[in-house]
C-alpha cells in the first residue's frame, strides 16, 4: 500500500490520454456549465463535457492522436485550440478565456511552445510513431527505442531478459518493468519481459513511465512500459515493406573459401491497412509482419577416424607416448590395439555410429583434432498479426477490440538452449506462440463521471524438443525409449578428447502460460476534486514440462572409478562408461496464482497553480499453488527441520495461509 502526496494531477487511465483545464471570462471569473468538446481530427469522433461549479473540466480516456478542442457558452465567443497532440498516458492542460460576443465568433487559442505536462509529477519518455517508423532498428523490435530515454540503458550481457525486450530504467533491474499493450497485461512471467512484441508499423506510440506513479499503476516496482497500437481513421491508408539480407550482399568468410560459404537469407516483410467501416463510427486497422531466415552456421568438431569406429586403435601406438589398450575385464592387452569385433558392445557401437566421418585426415603420430568441418542451417519462420476494431456507439459510449498473434517456430542446430553440441543431428526445434486479446468499453455516465471497463487475456506457449527425438539403435529398439513420446534420442555422451554426442539433457520442455485480467475505473469530477477509483483482478495459470536427464547421460574419461581400457573412445566401444545417470520421470507441473488490487486517488486543485494528488493503492498477491497439490518447501519451524507440503493441516493446495494484511 502506498500513500502519495504531491503537487500533481494524474488523470489518464491506462494507455489513454486526458485533457483538463478551466474556462473563464476576461475578468477571470469562472464560467460554470460551459461546453467543452474534444474532436479527434482523424476519426471525427468527439467527446463533450461541461465545466463544473469551479469552472473546471476533465475529458479522460481519449485515444492518443491529434485533437481540436473547443469551449463555448451563451453570450461568449467560442474558443478553439487546434492541432493538440495527445500522447499515450498524457494529461494535457487547455485553458479558455472566452470573450464577450456572439457564439458564432471564434477565438483561436494558441500555445507559444509544445504542451507541457504540468498536471503530473511522473516522468517518462514518449516514443511517437514517427520515431518508431523512421529510426533504424536492427530486428525491428520496438524496445530498441527504449534506450532513447535519458535514464534507460542496456542490461548486463547475457542477462535473462536482455535477449527479449530487457532494459534497465532508473537503476531498477530489467525484470522490474511492467509491460502493457492497449491497457492489458503483456508480461511474460517466465522472464518478466514482454509477451507479445507488436510490429513497429502497428504501434501508435509507447511510453516508459518512471518516477512517482499514480495509484492506478502497480504490479511492478520498476517502470511502466505502455504501448498503444494504431486504430483506423476516416481515410483509407496502408503500407508495404520488405528488408532483405543474403550472402550476395554480405562479405565472405575469408577462411572458408568460395565453396564452403554458409548460406544466409533473411527476408523481413509485411504491411498494414486501415480504413473506416462506417464513416465517423467504425474503423479497423490490420498489421502483418513475416520473417524467413535461413542462416548457415559453420562448425569445427573432433570425431574418431573410421578405423577407430571399427575397433582399430593401432594409431595410438604411433604417438610420442604410445597408449596400449587392455581388456578391462581380463586385464589382457589388445594385440596391436585392435579390439575384436566380438568384444565390441552393441550399444557402444550404436552410439558411436552417430559420429560422422571426418572431413580431414589425421596424420600419423597425433590424435584426431578439429578434423570435421560442416555447415548447418538455422531456420526461422515467423508470422505476426494484429487486428484492432474501434466503434463509437454514441457520444457517450465507445468500444474497441484488439487481437494479436505471434508465431515463431525455429530450428536451432547449435544453441545453448539445445545443449550446444558441435555435431550435426543434435539441435532442437523451438517454438514460441503468443496471443493477446483485449476489449475496452468507455461509458460517459454524466458530464462529471466516466467509467472505463477493460478485459483481456495474454497467452504464451513455448515448446522445445530435441532434433533426434525419434532416434533408435540397430539391434536395440527402445534402448533409450523415454517415458514421453518425444523423449527418445541419443543419451548425452561425453568422451574425453572428442565432441559431445546427444542433445540437451533438459529437453523436451514446454511452458504454457495464461494470464486473465479485468479492470474497471471511474473518474468523477466534483468541484476542485477529480476522484478516480477502481480495481483490478488477475489470474495466472502456468503449465510446465521440464525434463531432467530423461534420456540419460554417459561419460567416458578413461579413468577410475570405472573399469577402463586406457582410452576413453575404446571404453565407449566396450560399453564401459566412467559414469552414467538417468532420471526417467519428470511430470507436468501446473501452477496457479491470483491477484487483485484496488485504488482511489483524489486530484485536489487547491489553487489554479497548485494541485495535490493523494492516492491510496491496495495490492494483494495470492498464494501460489499446484493443481494436484505437489508443491513442497523446507520449513525451519518444523521440529528438527522438515518439508512442508500442500494439503497439510487444512491448507489446501497451498504451502501457507493467505495474508490479506501483508502490505
Amino acid at each position: 500500500m502506498a500513500v502519495l502526496l504531491l503537487a500533481a494531477s494524474l488523470m489518464a487511465q491506462g494507455p489513454g490520454a486526458s485533457i483538463t483545464g478551466e474556462v473563464r471570462d476576461p475578468s477571470g471569473a469562472i464560467l460554470a456549465g460551459a461546453r467543452v468538446t474534444a474532436r479527434n481530427t482523424s476519426t471525427n469522433v468527439a467527446r463533450t463535457t461541461l465545466t463544473d461549479t469551479a469552472g473546471i473540466y476533465v475529458i479522460s480516456a481519449l485515444q492518443p492522436g491529434t485533437y481540436e478542442v473547443t469551449g463555448e457558452t451563451a453570450g461568449f465567443t467560442m474558443g478553439v485550440r487546434k492541432d493538440l497532440l495527445l500522447e499515450v498516458a498524457q494529461t494535457a492542460r487547455v485553458d479558455f478565456i472566452l470573450q464577450v460576443g456572439n457564439t458564432s465568433e471564434t477565438v483561436n487559442v494558441t500555445a507559444s511552445a509544445a504542451v507541457l505536462e504540468t498536471e503530473t509529477a511522473s516522468t517518462g519518455q514518449v516514443v511517437d510513431n514517427r520515431k518508431v517508423v523512421e529510426l533504424p532498428l536492427n530486428g525491428r523490435q520496438f524496445y530498441g527505442l527504449a534506450l532513447l530515454g535519458p535514464d534507460t540503458y542496456q542490461p548486463a550481457e547475457n542477462s535473462t531478459v536482455g535477449y527479449r525486450g530487457g532494459f534497465n530504467v532508473a537503476g531498477a533491474d530489467e525484470t522490474e518493468n511492467n509491460f502493457s499493450l492497449n491497457g492489458i497485461d503483456n508480461n511474460d512471467s517466465g522472464i518478466n519481459g514482454p509477451t507479445f512484441l507488436p510490429s513497429i508499423d502497428s504501434i501508435q506510440e509507447f511510453k516508459i513511465l518512471t518516477g512517482i506513479f499514480p495509484a492506478e499503476y502497480g504490479h511492478s516496482a520498476g517502470s511502466q512500459v505502455i504501448v498503444v497500437t494504431k486504430s483506423g481513421t476516416n481515410e483509407i491508408h496502408g503500407s508495404l515493406f520488405e528488408f532483405v539480407r543474403n550472402q550476395f550482399f554480405d562479405a565472405r568468410n575469408y577462411f572458408l573459401g568460395a565453396g564452403n560459404q554458409p548460406a544466409y537469407k533473411r527476408n523481413q516483410f509485411g504491411g498494414t491497412a486501415g480504413a473506416p467501416i462506417k464513416q465517423d463510427k467504425t474503423f479497423f486497422f490490420y498489421s502483418y509482419e513475416g520473417l524467413r531466415l535461413r542462416q548457415g552456421i559453420t562448425s569445427l568438431a573432433t570425431v574418431p577416424t573410421t578405423a577407430m569406429l571399427n575397433g582399430n586403435f593401432s594409431s595410438l601406438l604411433t604417438l610420442a607416448k604410445p597408449i596400449q589398450l587392455k581388456n578391462p575385464v581380463t586385464g589382457a592387452i589388445f594385440s596391436g590395439d585392435i579390439i575384436p569385433a566380438s568384444t565390441i558392445s552393441t550399444l557402444g557401437r550404436g552410439i558411436a555410429a552417430f559420429f560422422p566421418a571426418p572431413t580431414t585426415a589425421t596424420p600419423s603420430g597425433v590424435l584426431p583434432s578439429a578434423n570435421y568441418v560442416f555447415n548447418e542451417t538455422r531456420v526461422e519462420t515467423m508470422n505476426e498479426q494484429s487486428l484492432r476494431i474501434d466503434h463509437s456507439f454514441s457520444s457517450t459510449d465507445s468500444f474497441y477490440a484488439n487481437y494479436n498473434r505471434y508465431n515463431d517456430p525455429s530450428f536451432e542446430p547449435q544453441n545453448a538452449l539445445c545443449g550446444s553440441s558441435t555435431l550435426p543431428g543434435f539441435g532442437c526445434h523451438a517454438g514460441l506462440t503468443t496471443q493477446l486479446g483485449a476489449v475496452d468499453q468507455t461509458h460517459i455516465i454524466s458530464p462529471a463521471m466516466v467509467n472505463e471497463f477493460r478485459a483481456g487475456v495474454n497467452r504464451l506457449v513455448q515448446p522445445r524438443v530435441q532434433q533426434d527425438n525419434t532416434a533408435d539403435f540397430p539391434g536395440l529398439p527402445g534402448a533409450f525409449l523415454g517415458y514421453l513420446a518425444n523423449n527418445n534420442g541419443v543419451p548425452r555422451t561425453s568422451i574425453t578428447g572428442y565432441s559431445t554426442l546427444g542433445g540437451a539433457t533438459n529437453l523436451p520442455s514446454e511452458r504454457d502460460d495464461t494470464t486473465y485480467q479485468i479492470t474497471d475505473a471511474i473518474t468523477w469530477t466534483r468541484g476542485k476534486h477529480s476522484i478516480k477509483f477502481g480495481g483490478e483482478w488477475r489470474k495466472f495459470l502456468s503449465s510446465n514440462l521440464q525434463t531432467s536427464n530423461g534420456r540419460g547421460s554417459l561419460t567416458f574419461s578413461g579413468s577410475a572409478p570405472g573399469p577402463t581400457s586406457g582410452y576413453p573412445l575404446a571404453d565407449l566401444l566396450l560399453g564401459l562408461p566412467t559414469t552414467s545417470s538417468r532420471n526417467p520421470y519428470s511430470p507436468w507441473f501446473y501452477e496457479r496464482l491470483g491477484s487483485m488490487a484496488a485504488f482511489v486517488q483524489d486530484d485536489f486543485k487547491v489553487t489554479p497553480t497548485l494541485t495535490l494528488n493523494i492516492g491510496l493503492r491496495y495490492e494483494y498477491e495470492g498464494v501460489i499453488s499446484e493443481k494436484y497439490g505437489r508443491m513442497s518447501s523446507f520449513d525451519p519451524t518444523v521440529p528438527g527441520g522438515g518439508l512442508r507440503v500442500e494439503n497439510e493441516n487444512g491448507l489446501g493446495n497451498t504451502l501457507y495461509q493467505p495474508n490479506y494484511k501483508n502490505f
